[in-house]
């Protein structure tokens, strides 16, 4: 939603944009390249586009340069924070590719946003093209730095919440492209499911228009039922079947796996 949103917002200036996305084998996947496939397709259609954007470089978490002291740096402020387990290995890759993009939303249920407010700070560039934010490494903390410390973060994506970005999708004239954004992890029959982490950001964030009427009802039964005992181990034996199910698919349709370059004059979008 938001990588997408940064790539709407540019896609009608000149310059090259280079996605990546990277494979931890997550039960979403094919939804999410089916996506990608459709989002690329309404942005290089669109009149208006003057960018060259390349297919997304896509390879697996296994590719990336084990690197102990960003690991170590992210699990303190996992225990703190909250943070997804993504950004362990995301944090390894930025160090990787300069100038790498992060785009995160201005609300707190993201915790990587909420994350930088409480350990540090960050300073705008300006360049007259482009606006992005990077931390101030005076005023962060050393595992914040370690972990965040080598993405630029675009403006406005980093101010504003998914609801002010829906509005600036439609009167950029994507809203259709907008409702092609994936967002679930585990999807069911289909379509999201309702009650993973994306999903209830995506309803209390205003959004629940994108969660078809039986989605919002498994929230609703969620919300109302996940801190008892039953159904906390009744989702455990479904997810546990369900990663059963994935990795038997998987062994018998491994992701593929594209190298990542050592360096890029593109300008680099991280898409996962």
């Amino acid at each position: 939603f938001d990588y997408t949103f940064r790539i709407v917002r540019i896609s009608h200036m000149k310059g090259e944009i280079q996605p990546y996305y990277i494979s931890d084998r997550r039960y979403s996947e094919k939804y999410e390249m089916k996506a990608i496939s459709a989002i690329m397709a309404d942005i290089v259609n669109q009149p208006e586009t003057q960018c060259i954007l390349y297919p997304p470089v896509r390879y697996t978490t296994a590719r990336i340069n084990p690197d102990k002291t960003i690991t170590a740096a992210f699990n303190r402020l996992h225990a703190k924070n909250s943070i997804g387990i993504q950004y362990e290995w995301l944090g390894r890759l930025a160090k990787t590719i300069p100038g790498l993009e992060l785009s995160l939303e201005n609300n707190a249920s993201c915790k990587a946003h909420e994350c930088i407010k409480q350990n540090g700070r960050v300073i705008q560039i300006n360049n007259g093209t482009y606006c992005y934010y990077i931390l101030d490494k005076e005023n962060s903390s050393p595992d914040l730095i370690k972990v965040f410390g080598n993405y630029r973060f675009p403006a406005p994506i980093f101010d504003i919440t998914k609801l002010e970005m829906a509005e600036q999708y439609k009167k950029l004239g994507f809203a259709h492209t907008m409702n092609k954004t994936w967002f679930c992890h585990t999807p069911y029959r289909n379509e999201p499911c309702g009650t993973c982490n994306p999903c209830k950001s995506v309803i209390q964030e205003g959004l629940s228009f994108r969660i078809s009427i039986n989605g919002l009802k498994r929230y609703d039964f969620h919300m109302q039922n996940n801190s008892k005992t039953w159904y906390k181990l009744w989702q455990t034996i479904q997810f546990r079947v369900r990663d059963l199910q994935h990795t038997f698919l998987n062994s018998y349709h491994p992701a593929a796996e594209v190298p990542v370059p050592s360096s890029t004059s593109k300008a680099p979008l991280h898409q996962t």
